[in-house]
């Protein structure tokens, strides 16, 4: 466990020197004139937040593989408990937009994200 704990505190040390910023959106849905729900766009849930956005190695596309997940990034982010789901956007203060297929709590301490992503346009 110290091991986990160190090298999560360790990333999230090099995310605050980084100063990389994103928001992290979710769909929101509205009624429809019939009476259905219908997606009505994104609202911000986190942000802006400390992130780092990486190339992932070669072992973290093998562990994704292995959960049967494509990802082109990994997305270190620190957020709070349960605002980052499977589902959301990642969206730089650039304008980029990454999917999320991925969100994993690291380290049990619910404040640093580790996101499996693929970039949208």
């Amino acid at each position: 466990m110290a091991g986990i704990l160190g090298s999560a505190i360790a990333i999230l040390d090099k995310i605050l020197q980084w100063g990389q910023e994103v928001y992290i959106d979710r769909p929101s849905t509205a009624r429809t004139e019939m009476g259905g729900m219908a997606e009505a766009g994104w609202r911000i849930v986190v942000g802006p937040a400390p992130a780092s956005i990486q190339n992932p190695s070669s072992r973290v596309i093998e562990q994704y593989n292995r959960r049967n997940l494509e990802v082109d990034w990994v997305i270190y982010v620190v957020a709070s408990a349960e605002s980052v789901r499977e589902g959301d956007r990642v969206r730089t203060t650039t304008g980029k937009k990454y999917a999320i297929v991925s969100a994993e709590n690291q380290a049990g301490l619910s404040t640093l994200w580790r996101i499996g992503a693929r970039e949208t346009k």
